[in-house]
């Protein structure tokens, strides 16, 4: 079906193509092709499949006329190799789904409350938004986790993730020259929290049991980031700092936690040595996903907690004997 669609062509030669061309079925085709390709880790087929689809969205005006399951299997797929890239979304979230709410009728948790009605920057106004959606999410996961049957409906779980994800690959990137600009710290802090939310989203999705593509290259980019960059946080922001840290260690716990205690200790040192219970404690306060994080809440303060009181004792013991 792709062979119609050669990727240098124009709308124009577009236009002169047969009606079955860009119809609902040539486009249920291309579809199962990018499936195919997400699946097997082949994005260069992906991003083929979807320029065939982002020329079929200009000659036909969108796909506002499309059925509401093929509508979502093109945000999920076009969100599925933009997480990839850390691109901007190809196309506008489906009719079907603008305007529903996850909002949960509680209100966020009590830290996060205070931290959002705080005057802030502008430039940091996508992230406080960002946070907003995502506590709505945590507190749906939170409330459905343990029914079985709540992570088999995929439908459901794309209008539930879906909009999240969109607004969050959506937002502004850190710019290049960002450290030269008037407002650093903002940008350093709106872009931790936008991949950290991007690797909760991301986490939640492999639940549902979508492919987790994106992770790998995800947390590549969120490591290196807080290698360079979290350092420059200051007072304002300690506390998101403290969550996203916290946050993004429990996640990748197993493989690849190390960038990310080692950055928790500095700042328990900092901060005049709070408890690692302490650290976990304003996590929890602000957003926390119980299913995903509070496994291995218990083996990071372990791995936050100071170790020179047991070797003292140890060498004293060895010593004495």
């Amino acid at each position: 079906m792709l062979a119609h669609f050669p990727v240098q062509a124009d709308t124009r030669a577009l236009e002169l193509l047969h009606f079955e061309s860009i119809s609902e079925g040539a486009i249920a085709n291309i579809l199962a092709h990018v499936c195919l390709a997400i699946r097997h880790y082949d994005w260069d087929s992906w991003s083929i499949h979807m320029n065939g689809l982002s020329l079929i969205a200009n000659v036909r005006g969108g796909f506002a006329d499309l059925g509401c399951h093929m509508a979502l299997l093109i945000l999920l797929y076009d969100l599925a190799g933009a997480m990839v890239f850390d691109s901007f979304p190809r196309f506008d979230l489906p009719l079907q789904i603008v305007g529903i709410s996850n909002r949960s009728s509680r209100l966020p948790a009590p830290r996060l409350q205070a931290l959002l009605v705080q005057p802030m920057s502008p430039t940091f106004l996508p992230a406080s938004q960002a946070l907003r959606m995502v506590s709505s999410i945590a507190d749906v996961i939170n409330i459905n986790s343990r029914c079985a049957s709540f992570w088999k409906k995929d439908i459901d779980a794309i209008r539930m993730i879906g909009p999240c994800i969109h607004f969050l690959l959506s937002m502004p990137r850190l710019p290049s020259d960002f450290m030269v600009m008037a407002d650093p710290e903002d940008l350093i802090a709106r872009e931790l929290i936008r991949l950290t939310c991007l690797m909760l989203m991301s986490k939640l999705k492999e639940l549902f049991a979508f492919p987790p593509s994106e992770q790998d290259s995800l947390h590549a980019r969120l490591a290196g980031f807080v290698s360079q960059n979290v350092k420059t946080l200051g007072k304002m922001y300690i506390e998101l700092k403290v969550w996203a840290l916290v946050t993004v260690a429990l996640l990748r716990y197993h493989d690849g936690r190390d960038v990310y205690v080692q950055e928790m200790k500095r700042e328990m040192s900092a901060m005049d040595k709070p408890s690692p219970s302490e650290f976990t404690e304003i996590a929890k306060d602000i957003i926390w996903i119980d299913i995903l994080m509070s496994p291995f809440s218990e083996d990071l303060a372990a791995d936050l907690t100071p170790r020179v009181a047991s070797e003292e004792t140890h060498c004293v013991g060895r010593r004495q004997i």
